[in-house]
């Protein structure tokens, strides 16, 4: 008996992502995604990178773990801090993008 369930979630995911592909490109909004290890420095890059932009208008997906620590550093220096608990993984899945995509005000961002 052959079982493709990973296959399945994958293609699923990727449907999504196609889809968060499309709202943002239709918004006129570059996506950025700035993945790496814990304490790597991802923060860090954009609490230097976000005011340099300036006047861009900027917003950041905070994916964590636990804590909102990260979406504290960088509130202020975009223009929206969406917090999404990624409930035990280590990245963001194309449906917590897309669950962000529906509370960020695009028509409003560049970034």
């Amino acid at each position: 008996m052959k079982i493709n369930v990973a296959e399945n979630v994958l293609k699923a995911n990727d449907a999504v992502a196609q889809a968060n592909r499309a709202r943002l490109d239709a918004a006129g909004v570059l996506a950025l995604n700035i993945t790496s290890a814990p304490g790597s420095g991802k923060t860090a890059l954009l609490e230097a990178t976000l005011p340099a932009l300036a006047p861009l208008r900027a917003a950041v997906i905070v994916g964590d773990l636990q804590t909102t620590r990260d979406a504290q550093r960088v509130q202020g220096l975009a223009t929206a801090v969406i917090q999404t608990n990624t409930e035990g993984g280590g990245h963001l899945a194309a449906t917590h993008v897309a669950e962000a995509l529906d509370t960020l005000p695009l028509a409003g961002l560049d970034l």
